[in-house]
């Protein structure tokens, strides 16, 4: 029920500086309300009410306590849709009654001024509505508050200025693991024109089929800091190992015999003199089990000679 029709819907909409926001709502105690909220025309709006509208049947094994509600709550953290919505405080647009004494206020109830009173699953509504929608009707002075005198103005300017504050700080630090990210992609494609031949095709493939997906992460998606770090994290898991060679079956074991005796003298007497050197340096690669099995094997026979 509209209790302030002072209150333009403009002045909740985000700042240019946030392109990226389409979906604006409220949470409740029990979690996202989507009873009132702001979506803009766009197509990831269209895929996202086309995935809510779709959840009961692809997602029948989740359990949806407020069926359409709880679904848009779990896509909007859904790595197709997250990063796109903002929660915005409560009682800016979706507040709910208050107690008609006024003995308790809470942060998301009604006080007069606010644009709207919202009534969400509650008994005997038309009762509830009915103190509302007399003043309302009355056009009371003390609800129909001009928005220069509501705290409206105060509130959204300084929403969007920490808003914008934990935007910059958000994509510094996803800067900053970008290229850490791109290190690692860096050492890893490195290593793999340089010990790729003694992995077997399977552990090739894998390999990377990462490194693409980690490429795509940071051309894409490079101020998404959960993508890029999801993608990263997934090509550490399959190229890194530690040096444990005695895991080794005797076909690997083989294998890298064969390639050791293809290294060159001269990198085999760099291993012996300075071999803390490169343990140092191997250590932070993302080789897999097997070349750091041939370091070890390579070493062991350069002492030996």
């Amino acid at each position: 029920m509209i209790t302030n029709p002072n209150i333009p819907l403009e002045i909740f909409l985000p700042l240019e500086q946030f392109p990226h926001l389409h979906l604006l709502v409220t949470a409740d105690p029990h979690g996202l309300n989507n009873g009132i909220f702001f979506l803009k025309v766009h197509p990831w709006s269209v895929g996202l009410l086309s995935a809510v509208i779709a959840y009961p049947t692809f997602r029948s094994d989740q359990k949806l306590e407020y069926r359409d509600q709880s679904a848009l709550e779990a896509l909007v953290k859904d790595k197709k849709f997250r990063g796109n919505t903002a929660i915005l405080p409560q009682r800016w647009f979706n507040a709910y009654q208050a107690e008609r004494d006024g003995s308790r206020k809470l942060p998301f109830q009604f006080m007069p001024g606010d644009l709207l009173v919202h009534f969400p699953g509650v008994p005997d509504r038309d009762a509830r509505m009915k103190h509302y929608l007399d003043r309302a009707e009355h056009h009371s002075p003390a609800w129909e508050i001009p928005l220069e005198s509501t705290r409206y103005l105060n509130e959204t300017k300084g929403f969007w200025a920490e808003q914008q504050r934990a935007l910059a700080e958000q994509r510094s630090k996803a800067e900053r693991f970008a290229a850490e990210a791109r290190e690692g992609l860096t050492t890893t494609q490195d290593q793999l024109k340089v010990h790729g031949g003694m992995l077997d095709s399977g552990e090739l493939e894998r390999v990377e089929q990462h490194v693409t997906q980690l490429e795509d992460a940071l051309e894409d998606n490079r101020d998404d800091l959960e993508a890029v770090k999801s993608a990263y994290e997934n090509l550490q898991r399959v190229s890194s190992h530690p040096c444990a060679p005695q895991i080794l079956s005797k076909k690997s074991v083989t294998s890298q015999r064969d390639h050791s005796k293809r290294l060159s003298r001269s990198r085999r007497k760099t291993c012996i003199r300075k071999p803390e050197l490169f343990f140092r340096r191997a250590s932070t690669s993302f080789c897999s089990h097997r070349i750091w099995a041939a370091i070890a094997t390579l070493i062991g026979k350069s002492v030996h000679r």
